[in-house]
């Protein structure tokens, strides 16, 4: 309500912590926070990007992006273990293009080249 106050960037990082603090660990559950902090977190960095949380906030929206896309391969293998394997290359293909630095995507890559071969 107030955009030009001095609190609204610790108010916008604070938004994006409590989303990732409501984030579930199991990457079965539902992952909407995980989802909103990064929303929330992007935001932040865009509007602040030299702020005093700028390096907790670029921790944590890395863990947050991490999570979503340990979700997106989590799926990919069930989809894999049912021997739904278009299914499965589309969850990685997926995962490689929305979260493409992290550790999980790298992974991604490996296995699709691992489906691909003939």
């Amino acid at each position: 309500l107030h955009p030009k106050h001095e609190l609204v960037p610790y108010a916008l990082f604070r938004t994006g912590r409590s989303y990732f603090r409501d984030a579930p660990t199991e990457i079965a559950r539902d992952l909407g926070p995980a989802s909103r902090a990064v929303e929330a977190y992007r935001e932040f960095l865009k509007r602040f990007p030299n702020h005093s949380l700028s390096e907790d906030a670029h921790k944590e929206l890395d863990e947050a992006l991490e999570l979503l896309a340990r979700k997106e391969n989590y799926i990919a293998q069930f989809y894999r273990r049912e021997g739904q394997v278009k299914a499965a290359k589309a969850r990685l293909e997926f995962l490689v293009a929305t979260y493409p630095e992290t550790a999980t995507a790298k992974e991604a890559r490996k296995t699709l080249q691992e489906l691909s071969a003939p």
